[in-house]
């Protein structure tokens, strides 16, 4: 069988830090990128795609703190 690949990244977005967090923290928004993977799947889908791999994508900051940056999902549609 032959496949047809697509990717693509969405970025993680991100709430203002709570009253009692430094204001440089990194506060993801979960429920609103939770609504933008199902989206995206959903809008695959309707294309012929099936999700097959989902890549979380960890990035660094000054200090070494590490946060979510984003996921790359990868599709694939099989041909004819």
């Amino acid at each position: 069988m032959k496949y047809e690949y697509h990717s693509v990244f969405l970025s993680t977005p991100r709430q203002e830090p709570k009253k009692y967090m430094k204001n440089n923290e990194y506060v993801v928004d979960g429920i609103q990128f939770t609504r933008d993977i199902q989206s995206t799947i959903h809008e695959m889908a309707q294309q012929g795609y099936e999700l097959t791999q989902t890549i979380p994508i960890i990035s660094t900051i000054y200090l070494q703190n590490t946060f979510t940056d984003g996921a790359t999902l990868i599709f694939r549609k099989e041909l004819g």
